[in-house]
């Protein structure tokens, strides 16, 4: 007897994946070098570096107008803003769009799988909650980081309305939830930035 369509194996990474994942490497680079963030980064180590001796007693306390409570704040504070706000979200934006089109190459599973699986959902909530966040901004003024708390659950909605989901064991579904839990926690950690900011 021979297998069903459900019962082949998926498809393994190829030359034609590897060629969608660069250009969403080349768009991730892009957007860092636009923001400045290569520009800037090197100089935000060393200073890391300076103020972790210092709060770890190795060097002198040279920065007298801040306290060490102050410094710790500082530090966790810029840390967080340029790795889980500049820099995860410029990975997730390149792998948020090659996510949906890696998925949809083929071969592929039926297409109704296809769209229960979490990881294509994740990323096209992002790009659904994207495109409500700049309509938004568009056509009322309202800046986009007060309505972040949106993103998340333009992200959980979806999860609760199509059951049962058909999760596959590749790595381009694997993928695609990772994306969609990427988002989740860089926009927790912009929204906990502005907290402490």
């Amino acid at each position: 007897m021979e297998p069903t369509r459900a019962d082949r194996p998926y498809r393994r990474f190829g030359l034609g994946d590897g060629l969608i994942l660069l250009a969403a490497l080349a768009l991730t680079l892009f957007v860092l070098r636009e923001t400045g963030w290569f520009a800037r980064f090197p100089s935000r180590i060393a200073f890391w570096w300076e103020l972790a001796l210092e709060l770890t007693w190795i060097g002198s306390w040279s920065f007298p107008s801040m306290t060490r409570e102050q410094a710790v704040s500082l530090l966790a504070t810029q840390v967080g803003e340029e790795i889980l706000v500049e820099l995860q979200p410029s990975v997730l934006l390149g792998l948020t769009l090659a996510q949906p089109l890696l998925r949809l190459r083929r071969p592929r599973p039926p297409f109704p799988n296809v769209l229960r699986q979490s990881g294509l959902v994740a990323c096209l909530g992002v790009m659904l909650g994207t495109f409500l966040l700049v309509d938004v901004w568009w056509t009322t003024g309202i800046d986009a980081i007060e309505l972040l708390p949106v993103l998340p659950l333009v992200l959980i909605w979806p999860v609760l309305g199509i059951v049962p989901w058909r999760s596959e064991a590749s790595w381009i579904d694997r993928l695609g939830r990772a994306v969609g839990c990427g988002w989740i926690i860089a926009t927790l950690s912009a929204l906990a930035i502005v907290y402490l900011v």
